[in-house]
């Protein structure tokens, strides 16, 4: 059964402010369907005095008290305000989050938007805690009263990946905002629109405008100009890089910066193991959202006793795996995000060859899936190779 979602490309603003605005420039860049190859939409492209200028205002937001001054009973009301607006749209959330980011809508309508919902919701509890905390006293050496003080930090920044937009974007506002911080909140450039979106969400809730602002442009132009935040601004950042820690570390001058590493996970099957569950096991950690998730498991590691068996049953059970619509519930893979990303990907099946690995399935560019509604029923390949 596939969706419907033929609506006319929107050209969307930043929130920033309270307010929907545009580039100081007017430069806009279009966001794209991967699995179309169609626009879907189109953002303003924000220069470093925009990013500025969104800092600015989360700054005196935060000093204003409108939203770190509130008790925390009053936080976590408004914050359970967007679980509701959460559940009122996850129907439109998750097409939205399939057409820009090429997840299948049965992945983002069951998975995505849930797993949103739930962790809104905890945080949004959670900042009903008390801000002080009192511990149990000592009376030796000496006597003293101790205590656990929460108190928010000041201005937040929140750089998230493409691979699951709308998830990374609640990772960040949610605990930023349930200790009273405010933040600037950039997403991909491959995958804007669901925090755009989400951005409209907050705005319909009692929550202060400014508190949070969302801002689109490349890393080089928005993202990059924070490391010359002045130094009296605390603006501690969460920055996702699939690049290292050091880098990460280095991106924002005198900062306070959390960086979160991607890793790749072995799978490790014993010769006792259940082989059937072993297979779909493996099946998913490599091509859940078409591999493209931090912790993949892109690496098999078997027995010798076993690995023919058991590659023969994953060839088998691969090629069930329906390629086609992502508007689709019947469709079990999408697309690459862009066409950078499968350039990569097919490179990369290229030097595994020439490095001596055996290509036992697919390899290359699926034909003919791009749109089509009678695609889902087709079955195709996805690229694998195995040492």
């Amino acid at each position: 059964m596939a969706i419907d979602t033929a609506t006319q490309a929107r050209a969307w603003g930043n929130y920033v402010g309270g307010e929907w605005i545009g580039a100081t420039g007017g430069e806009t860049f279009d966001v794209i369907n991967p699995a179309t190859e169609e626009v879907v939409g189109s953002v303003p492209k924000m220069t470093r005095e925009d990013a500025q200028r969104a800092i600015a205002t989360a700054r005196e937001t935060f000093d204003s008290g409108v939203w770190s001054g509130l008790a925390p009973d009053e936080r976590s009301r408004i914050l359970l305000q967007v679980v509701e607006k959460f559940t009122e749209n996850e129907d439109e959330l998750a097409a939205l989050e399939t057409q820009q980011a090429g997840m299948t809508i049965r992945a983002t309508s069951t998975v995505v938007i849930g797993y949103c919902i739930n962790h809104w919701d905890y945080f949004a509890r959670a900042a009903d805690r008390q801000m002080q905390e009192p511990l149990e006293p000592v009376s030796f050496p000496t006597h003293s009263y101790n205590f656990v003080l929460r108190e928010p930090i000041g201005v937040c920044a929140g750089i998230i990946p493409w691979n699951f937009p709308l998830v990374m974007a609640v990772w960040k506002l949610a605990p930023a905002l349930a200790m009273g911080n405010t933040i600037v909140l950039k997403p991909a450039s491959n995958t804007p629109l669901t925090a755009l979106r989400l951005a409209e969400l907050l705005d319909e809730t009692d929550l202060p405008k400014g508190v949070v602002n969302v801002i689109t442009g490349s890393g080089a132009s928005v993202a990059r100009s924070w490391r010359h935040t002045p130094t009296s601004t605390r603006f501690p950042s969460r920055v996702d890089r699939r690049r290292s820690t050091d880098h990460a570390a280095g991106l924002i001058d005198d900062q306070e910066v959390h960086a979160r590493a991607g890793w790749q996970s072995p799978n490790i099957v014993y010769e006792d193991a259940n082989l059937q569950a072993a297979v779909d096991g493996a099946l998913w950690a490599t091509f859940f959202h078409q591999g493209q998730v931090c912790e993949s498991g892109t690496r098999l590691i078997l027995p010798e006793s076993i690995h023919d068996d058991f590659v023969e049953r994953l060839v088998e059970r691969a090629k069930t795996i329906t390629l086609g619509d992502t508007m689709d519930y019947d469709t079990d893979m999408g697309p690459l995000v862009s066409a950078e990303q499968l350039e990569t990907v097919t490179n990369y099946v290229r030097i595994g060859q020439e490095e001596g690995a055996k290509l036992v399935l697919g390899g290359k560019r699926a034909e003919d899936l791009t749109g089509a509604a009678t695609s889902s029923s087709r079955r195709s390949s996805p690229t694998s190779t195995t040492r």
